[in-house]
């Protein structure tokens, strides 16, 4: 398994262990977090499927069967990623579903992403894209 891919569903693990013992990691936390490991692997898509979450790649597919708390964790997520979103760069965003893009700063350089998710009731999916990276060049030296 792809490490960055390996790493954003142990995040979700952890996340999820986390709510079960009252000590929840807050959605915009995970969020944080999962965001530079989007960027080596240039795109994932993660839905809920019942109680799988299907994590996809280019180079892989994986599912993994997690409990029932699973659901209101991810549409937290989704709605923290639409948040995200609104806070760097893309503006109003619905919480519910939509297309937007915004810009991640991991103090290496900045990211622009593609967020496309779906957040109902009947469906709860997101797709991060990265559309391009700039690296943060050297400081101008005074003379």
């Amino acid at each position: 398994m792809n490490d960055s891919l390996g790493n954003i569903r142990r995040l979700f693990e952890r996340h999820l262990e986390s709510l079960t013992i009252k000590t929840a990691m807050h959605p915009s936390e995970f969020v944080a977090e999962m965001l530079p490991l989007v960027t080596p692997i240039s795109s994932v898509t993660v839905s809920l499927h019942g109680n799988s979450v299907r994590f996809t790649t280019a180079d892989e597919d994986v599912i993994v069967e997690y409990v029932p708390a699973i659901r209101s964790m991810f549409r937290a997520i989704c709605a923290a990623l639409s948040a995200w979103a609104a806070q760097h760069g893309a503006g109003s965003c619905s919480p519910y579903g939509g297309c937007y893009e915004f810009y991640f700063d991991d103090g290496n350089g900045i990211t622009r992403m593609r967020l496309d998710f779906t957040n109902t009731t009947s469906m709860q999916e997101f797709r991060i894209d990265v559309q391009e990276r700039r690296h943060n060049l050297d400081p101008i030296k005074k003379v």
